[in-house]
């Protein structure tokens, strides 16, 4: 998981939440960085598919073969685009 930079906003470094797969797939918790000061980001539907397209061009299944769960590869790289979403709007904080 990549590292998110400091808050743009405080200073301080945010807390981030990695997505989180439920059991039956209807309560899945989305990635997000946020900050005690009330700066966040989180997975919105666009960079989800963005990911979801990456995934697709590189041949890879964004599933956990043979399942329908999301691999955890796949949700690595979700939360890692959060992050990185985070860290492009907070940039050059150090």
């Amino acid at each position: 998981m990549m590292d998110a930079n400091r808050c743009r906003v405080c200073g301080r470094f945010p807390t981030v939440t990695p997505y989180d797969q439920s059991v039956d797939g209807n309560h899945d918790r989305a990635a997000s960085v946020k900050c005690r000061c009330g700066n966040e980001v989180y997975l919105d539907w666009y960079l989800y598919i963005e990911v979801e397209r990456t995934f697709r061009e590189r041949g890879r299944s964004i599933y956990a073969e043979p399942t329908a769960y999301l691999s955890r590869e796949f949700t690595d790289a979700l939360t890692d685009a959060v992050v990185d979403k985070w860290n492009r709007e907070n940039g050059g904080v150090e």
